[in-house]
């Protein structure tokens, strides 16, 4: 076991938010932290690795969390972030899915994907970063769902935090009881979270299916409600009834994912080279005129003026 323990007061403020980032991405997850005021920022840390399994209490003022596309690498293991609200309040947002975690309730959520999360006043969670390939076998709904929210009241939750705690808390745990106490964690984990599994109305897992399938097409030009429905076996008029759902139309929500692609290309570097065009023609988009009208009317600025601000 290696652990790690940081704590803002020992750096001069205007490192902090720096060396948090840099901490943070070091000992659990590839994010960038931001802060309306970087000097004044205040957080401590104390992370536990027990070999892929990682775990970490975290202590910190208001700020947000991102999990960008150019966090995730390639050659990074897959993983799930548990986030367990201990004090204070997270928003989290990740593709469709956003909820507010309370004291006492968990959050799974796939690192494979971006996510947002924020803090609008002092906090304190406990993280663990579990493998994809230990946990979607006791919890194959997760391939589904990728971020689920488990309420305060589900069963075996006090048992998953007490393990949780247990892990973080000790430095001095001997390697067998803590891989014993890992693999427990992951079956309650499961038990808590089969509730997502049953009595799941058909047309929710039909969406999630249908939302999941238009994220990996979202860049075919043939995407269209036509060709989804026909995918899925279904009439046009039930394809448009299931994203009622979302508060979006089929048309909306394609242009709002492929919008946010853009504005992440935009924002990426090592795009550079790409002209506004290719990115948006590559994103989907026909007619650029077309693109650079839904962008400004999005973001509130233009995709030039975007690319180009400073950072």
């Amino acid at each position: 076991m290696n652990s790690t323990t940081w704590a803002s007061e020992t750096m001069r403020t205007v490192d902090r938010l720096a060396y948090w980032r840099e901490i943070v991405c070091r000992t659990i997850l590839n994010v960038s932290p931001e802060s309306e005021a970087p000097p004044h920022f205040q957080a401590r840390i104390a992370a536990r690795n027990y070999g892929a399994f990682k775990v970490a209490q975290f202590h910190s003022q208001r700020h947000r969390i991102l999990r960008r596309p150019q966090h995730i690498r390639r050659e990074d293991e897959p993983t799930y972030l548990v986030s367990l609200q201990v004090e204070g309040q997270s928003l989290i947002a990740q593709d469709e899915t956003r909820f507010t975690l309370d004291p006492g309730e968990i959050a799974i959520m796939d690192s494979r994907r971006p996510f947002e999360m924020r803090f609008e006043a002092p906090v304190q969670r406990l993280i663990a970063i579990v493998p994809s390939s230990v946990l979607e076998p006791r919890i194959p709904w997760l391939k589904r769902s990728r971020t689920l929210k488990i309420d305060a009241r589900a069963p075996y939750l006090d048992m998953t935090r007490q393990h949780i705690r247990q892990l973080v808390g000790s430095d001095t745990l001997p390697s067998i009881e803590a891989n014993l106490l890992v693999e427990n964690l992951y079956n309650l984990l499961a038990l808590s979270t089969r509730a997502e599994e049953t009595g799941r109305p058909d047309q929710d897992v039909q969406l999630e299916n249908i939302l999941a399938f238009c994220r990996s097409n979202l860049f075919d030009p043939r995407l269209s409600p036509a060709f989804v429905a026909r995918g899925f076996g279904i009439s046009l008029r039930t394809l448009h009834m299931r994203f009622e759902k979302t508060g979006q139309s089929f048309g909306d929500w394609i242009v709002e994912r492929r919008l946010e692609t853009c504005r992440e290309a935009l924002s990426d570097p090592r795009q550079g080279n790409q002209n506004i065009s290719q990115i948006a023609y590559r994103a989907g988009f026909n007619d650029l005129s077309h693109f650079c009208r839904l962008f400004k009317r999005r973001f509130g600025v233009s995709a030039s003026a975007w690319r180009n601000r400073p950072n």
